[in-house]
């Protein structure tokens, strides 16, 4: 275990990092919005696109950090990517799910209108991969990819069902969609300090299972908390009519019959005791994958840590994340 000295020092140096990110894509989005005549103000723009936690850009900090050093400009850079590329899936999802909240804001499309959304989430996209591509062909190839899974995961989304089998779908659905940046987090943290291919493969694959464990996480908070507490659409999933894990469990806890239940009473089933467990114990067995794939690092104290700032204690069966950086 690291002194409390090293730790605080290593919270420090995380916070910095974190700043100087949403540093860089505010700078960015700036540069982009001043040029544009929209229906809101450059600030309020970028007030709904730059935000949040920044879990991506933290894990790839932590990854990095974990398994040697990297120069600090190349994760910033790398960090400032990922999280455009994010903003652009939210700003996209928004629209799909036809959600009005986003990080206790009007999502974008509510801000403008769908067709300004859909163009400056294209342009988010744009922004990323020219802002990675310095970093060479293996960091714009490694996002390039998050982006294709992340695309065909979405895409996916019209063909999962209530079926018995439906649960390897749902994961694989969330390994594409979710799992796919957190996969790029990780490989872009481990290229960064010029770790081989094999070993840089094995840390994108603990990723992306980290990645379905917060999809599945994220999931069970849709259903158990209130819209106030998470700061977007509360049932959103139920709503819309898609299975998710605990939806599903509650689906087939209810019967899983001809006669669809109501969705009061599955919003009711989801927010059940029986399916909390249930995904739980799912988030537990892909972060026991996630730990089974990562190579050995110089600093396993930090891959502890990539793994409890994205599921908090409910890596280890309890609550949901309380967003600490460090043990």
């Amino acid at each position: 275990m690291p002194k409390r000295s090293e730790i605080a020092d290593l919270e420090a140096a995380l916070q910095s990092h974190l700043e100087a990110v949403s540093s860089r894509v505010t700078s960015l989005l700036e540069a982009q919005f001043e040029q544009l005549s929209l229906q809101c103000s450059p600030a309020e723009l970028v007030g709904s696109l730059n935000g949040g936690k920044m879990l991506r850009a933290r894990l790839a900090w932590l990854v990095a950090n974990a398994f040697g050093t990297a120069p600090s400009e190349d994760l910033v850079r790398a960090g400032a990517a990922i999280q455009l590329l994010h903003s652009a899936s939210l700003v996209h999802d928004d629209i799909i799910d036809d959600s009005a909240v986003r990080r206790g804001r009007p999502t974008l499309h509510i801000l403008t209108d769908a067709e300004t959304a859909i163009l400056i989430g294209d342009l988010l996209v744009a922004m990323a991969f020219e802002h990675v591509a310095p970093l060479g062909r293996e960091a714009t190839a490694a996002l390039a990819s998050a982006f294709t899974q992340l695309c065909r995961g979405q895409l996916s989304e019209a063909s999962l069902s209530w079926g018995d089998d439906a649960c390897e779908r749902l994961e694989e659905y969330a390994r594409l969609k979710t799992g796919a940046l957190f996969g790029a987090a990780f490989e872009l943290g481990a290229l960064s300090t010029g770790m081989q291919a094999a070993e840089q493969a094995r840390c994108r694959a603990a990723g992306e299972w980290i990645g379905v464990a917060f999809q599945f996480a994220d999931d069970l908070l849709d259903v158990q908390t209130d819209v106030s507490d998470l700061d977007k659409d509360h049932g959103a999933d139920i709503r819309n009519g898609i299975p998710t894990l605990p939806i599903w469990h509650a689906y087939h806890s209810l019967g899983g019959s001809a006669e669809e239940p109501g969705a009061q009473a599955l919003a009711a089933a989801s927010a059940s005791e029986a399916s909390r467990a249930f995904t739980v114990g799912k988030i537990a067995e892909l972060v026991e994958r996630a730990e089974a794939a990562l190579p050995t690092a110089q600093r396993p104290e930090l891959l502890s840590a990539a793994i409890t700032v994205t599921l908090g204690s409910l890596a280890q069966g309890g609550a949901p994340a309380d967003g600490r950086p460090l043990p």
